[in-house]
């Protein structure tokens, strides 16, 4: 059998009453878009494909399967409605026996210029789910249960109470400190164009090179830019999160996929502690203090970096389990 992944102990006795022709993931990279998964296919590699017609993708590309090293790749399809539906498709797909797989979902996403840069990795201890409440014009969003006005504002909701609601979704601790360990030696890539799209910025999070970081992530299923909405997602964030620092990544998958494995968790089918998430910055939440939003969101090459976030993803997430040496 191959090595456990670092961080990635398999428990005692897990999945030893396994019998029939089943397929055991030590890992499933959780992919929401194709582009996601192609390095880990060709790097690890993950040479065999499994028909997946179950899956949401509409595509329908097939699960990706390296049996040496226990690794199963999948595209889930973008929003939370696909990501949802394709983990649930697999969590029922009785040619595998996920009870003991760790998840690993690896994609590219937003990130507020306050708290990072773009071409940097995230690994999320919190998930925060902006959806849900209510939208009233010239109000904006209220959460659920609350007045218009102070909406964000205290008392906030305890986690216990976030997490009932389905706002918050808090990881392993220990899981996201071994992952986030194993990739510390890790130096991402900086680019010209990166740092061109850097150097615009006044802030000093946005101007540092590209890092490993922790960063907890929001998760809406409308893609968002631009200041305001910045400012709700991080007040959303503060406030489901009991006044922790808002998030740093903004997605379209997280809460979707948390929420489906614990379906699965409950049904004895997965094992929802062992999921983790990784994000890396493709292109910031806002553009740069007297830039027209127009004209930044609509030239992406002014702000969209996603060969360099794609690179981040598998240079990051791979030493977090241990899984291939650098080749």
């Amino acid at each position: 059998a191959p090595a456990s992944p670092v961080g990635f102990g398999m428990a005692s006795g897990c999945c030893t009453d396994v019998a029939g022709p089943l397929f055991v993931p030590r890992i499933v990279i959780v992919a929401p878009m194709l582009t996601e998964l192609e390095r880990w296919v060709e790097r690890l590699p993950l040479g065999s494909a499994l028909a997946f017609p179950a899956g949401a993708h509409p595509e329908r590309p097939p699960l990706r399967w390296n049996s040496t090293l226990g690794v199963l790749g999948m595209v889930t399809g973008m929003g939370p409605t696909r990501s949802s539906t394709s983990v649930g498709a697999l969590g029922y797909d009785e040619r595998f026996d996920l009870r003991c797989a760790h998840w690993l979902l690896a994609g590219i996403a937003g990130v507020d210029p306050s708290i990072g840069s773009i071409g940097s990795a995230f690994w999320a201890r919190s998930l925060v789910s902006l959806d849900g409440g209510s939208y009233v014009d010239s109000v904006g969003h209220v959460p659920s249960g609350r007045p218009p006005v102070g909406r964000y504002l205290p008392p906030l909701p305890t986690r216990a109470e976030a997490e009932r609601s389905g706002n918050l979704y808090t990881l392993s601790p220990e899981l996201v400190a071994s992952a986030y360990a194993a990739s510390q030696g890790v130096q991402l890539r900086d680019t010209p164009h990166l740092k061109q799209a850097r150097e615009r910025y006044a802030e000093a999070a946005a101007r540092a090179p590209p890092r490993v970081e922790l960063g907890d992530a929001t998760t809406s299923g409308s893609f968002w830019a631009g200041r305001q909405s910045n400012a709700w997602a991080a007040n959303a964030s503060r406030f489901y999160t009991a006044g922790a620092p808002p998030a740093a990544t903004t997605d379209e998958e997280d809460t979707a996929v948390a929420e489906a494995l614990g379906s699965l968790h409950r049904a004895g089918r997965a094992n929802s502690s062992r999921l983790l998430v990784l994000r890396a910055a493709s292109d910031y939440t806002y553009p740069p203090l007297g830039t027209p939003i127009d004209e930044w969101f609509f030239r992406s090459n002014l702000h969209f970096a996603q060969a360099e976030a794609l690179e981040a993803l598998i240079e990051a997430g791979r030493p977090a389990g241990g899984l291939i040496t650098r080749g």
